[in-house]
């Protein structure tokens, strides 16, 4: 619950990029048209060939392997996803997407700490990304620490009070701590903003 994956734009344009980089782009746009398509395994490989072309300027790679590194994640190829989250991170540090999508691996897999520091990174870059303080939340409540939970749900609730996924997990937490009637506000608030989410109160 909670767990968005951010696409990030290539913002590789054609028209400002010299001639030399064309057929590069080409595999970025074909990339982008597959993943669009639902074919993630082609848009892999598109992108696979966009980097192997030598022919994308350096300033945007890691951009191309955050794209291919969400693939893999789709695709289930967890290591290889991890490998091009590296590549993006090394060639751009202050990239947030990168740390937030791969700490959304981490988590997925179970590995809360990398998660934790992995969106740790993200917020460092982009503090008010009210996704990264919700899903850092879901990973201090996997571990057991409830209070830095609370802390990252109601700081992702500050930054954005319309999303419904935010008083859900937040009403989970106060379910833990036998807070029944904290629980069952923040329930009835996501419903109010998603008629259609379950929650334990239905």
């Amino acid at each position: 619950m909670g767990k968005r994956l951010v696409v990030c734009g290539l913002l590789l344009c054609a028209a400002f990029v010299p001639q030399v980089f064309a057929h590069g782009l080409d595999y970025v746009k074909s990339a982008g048209k597959a993943a669009q398509e639902g074919d993630y395994a082609l848009a892999a490989q598109q992108y696979t060939a966009a980097i192997d072309s030598d022919e994308l300027p350096a300033s945007k790679l890691y951009l191309v392997y955050t794209k291919r590194a969400n693939l893999y994640s789709r695709l289930g190829r967890c290591e290889d996803a991890f490998k091009d989250y590296d590549k993006a991170v090394a060639l751009r540090p202050d990239f947030a997407d990168a740390y937030y999508n791969r700490g959304n691996l981490h988590s997925r897999l179970g590995q809360y700490d990398k998660a934790i520091a992995d969106y740790t990174k993200a917020i460092e870059f982009r503090i008010d990304d009210a996704d990264a303080h919700n899903n850092r939340g879901m990973a201090w409540h996997e571990k057991g620490n409830y209070e830095s939970a609370m802390a990252n749900y109601n700081r992702a609730i500050a930054v954005n009070p319309n999303d419904p996924v935010y008083y859900a997990n937040r009403g989970r937490l106060w379910d833990c701590l036998g807070k029944d009637d904290l629980a069952r506000v923040d329930y009835l608030q996501a419903k109010e903003l998603d008629p259609g989410m379950k929650t334990p109160i239905d």
